[in-house]
């Protein structure tokens, strides 16, 4: 049986919000907060402060910021200058973990092509059409341009795998293919431990070694991908998407979402028609 080594092997990224703006410095500032999502901030005019983990960045006109989601956070406008940037709030996840868990990087980046980039935000930002299926082109293209973005920034940002990363020991590409077959119904940690003829106590160990939350979490991290898609991309109800997605129960569906996202679907929803 070959083993897959790769911890970028299931890499998904999901767009949030964002936009094109001219900050107030009153107004754009927050402090000592620990985000749900990452952010991006290509700045096209002045510069901004930020702080993460306690070590503050100073990113100008032409630099592309990362703010990871999960740190310690602040930021606000450098005084009596402006600012202008283009911003977007996305998550990464690679097999179950936050990506740059997985990766180290540097939080700042200058862009060579700042023009090309700043087309990639737009594409980002597009807004989404009346057509549904329709918006599911839309939607395959921010994609495809966020990923870019993101694997663009990478490339820039000195990369390296984080010292705690632990490779896998156990092909469990059946167990990911059993969750992905089965995301809609209940099953248990023992139905997907048979799928890699593990106990379920030592299956739990070596899935969490291998990926730093229990195999229940990585399930459920998979639903609330599969509820975004269909959020932004279908009119379907939220009793739909429950039963979609494998929650069960419309209360505990919206409750988990909010925890997970920082936003309530509905909210989630109308974000994709601003």
């Amino acid at each position: 049986m070959q083993m897959n080594l790769n911890p970028l092997s299931s890499f998904q990224a999901t767009y949030l919000c964002g936009g094109n703006v001219i900050c107030n410095e009153e107004s754009w500032k927050d402090a000592h907060y620990i985000p749900a999502f990452n952010k991006f901030y290509l700045v096209r005019i002045g510069e901004c402060v930020c702080d993460v983990d306690g070590t503050e960045y100073l990113p100008k006109a032409g630099q592309l910021m990362l703010m990871p989601e999960n740190h310690v956070q602040s930021y606000c406008m450098s005084r009596g200058k402006p600012l202008a940037k283009h911003w977007c709030h996305f998550t990464a996840h690679t097999a179950g973990r936050r990506l740059f868990d997985v990766l180290q990087t540097d939080l700042v980046v200058t862009v060579p092509d700042f023009d090309g980039m700043a087309e990639l935000f737009v594409k980002i930002h597009r807004p989404y059409a009346g057509d549904n299926n329709r918006n599911i082109c839309i939607e395959m293209e921010r994609q495809a341009a966020l990923i870019q973005v993101i694997s663009t920034y990478i490339a820039l940002a000195n990369p390296r795998y984080s010292d705690n990363l632990i490779h896998l020991g156990h092909d469990f590409e059946p167990v990911f293919a059993y969750i992905r077959k089965n995301l809609s119904v209940k099953f248990s940690v023992e139905d997907l431990s048979k799928t890699v003829h593990l106990h379920p106590n030592y299956f739990i160990k070596r899935f969490h070694d291998a990926y730093g939350c229990s195999p229940m979490q990585y399930v459920n991290t998979q639903r609330i991908e599969q509820a975004k898609s269909l959020l932004k991309t279908t009119e379907l109800s939220m009793a739909q998407i429950t039963e979609k997605t494998g929650f069960g129960d419309v209360s505990y569906f919206s409750k988990y979402f909010k925890k997970a996202v920082g936003f309530t679907p509905s909210l989630y929803r109308s974000i994709r028609d601003q």
